[in-house]
């Protein structure tokens, strides 16, 4: 997948059935080009989430795995077709070598410029900023004024 055709918006599914994951991806219909569905993999069922998605909308959806913490669960995830991965946590060089070898994006977590920097230095597509509750709007424009407009994610916390 090419980062310009990462979605805009994503649904986060944690803690979801497969039944209820299932439901959602099909209320998704004629969003697809804005959302994508991130499938956490410390939800039950996880990777038959992604891969039961993937089969089912595939073609439209782009699904992607969470809460990616190891080699193992990216190796995982990437079988089962997600399409990106997201994590809490900084990726190590091993997972940033496995999904570039995959095409898959990657959006590992960061908190302060040395750590958004550390992450781009090693491959990352987009840098998720985690928990993004505890800084304001401000933070993003103040990261970006030494080091340049890049491709930042707020995601949770609350």
């Amino acid at each position: 997948m090419e980062l310009s055709e990462y979605p805009t918006f994503t649904v986060i599914m944690r803690g979801y059935t497969p039944d209820q994951a299932d439901a959602i991806m099909q209320a998704m219909a004629g969003f697809e080009d804005q959302f994508g569905v991130e499938v956490t993999m410390n939800t039950p069922h996880a990777l038959d989430v992604i891969e039961n998605g993937n089969a089912q909308y595939g073609d439209k959806l782009k699904i992607g795995a969470g809460t990616v913490l190891t080699l193992d669960e990216a190796k995982d995830a990437i079988g089962k077709g997600a399409k990106f991965m997201l994590s809490p946590i900084e990726f190590t060089d091993d997972i940033f070598a496995y999904a570039k070898a995959h095409k898959v994006i990657t959006v590992p977590a960061a908190m302060s410029p040395t750590e958004v920097h550390t992450m781009f230095d090693k491959g990352a597509d987009i840098v998720k900023i985690f928990p993004a509750t505890t800084v304001g709007s401000g933070f993003f424009k103040a990261i970006q004024a030494p080091l340049g407009k890049l491709p930042l994610m707020a995601v949770g916390g609350g």
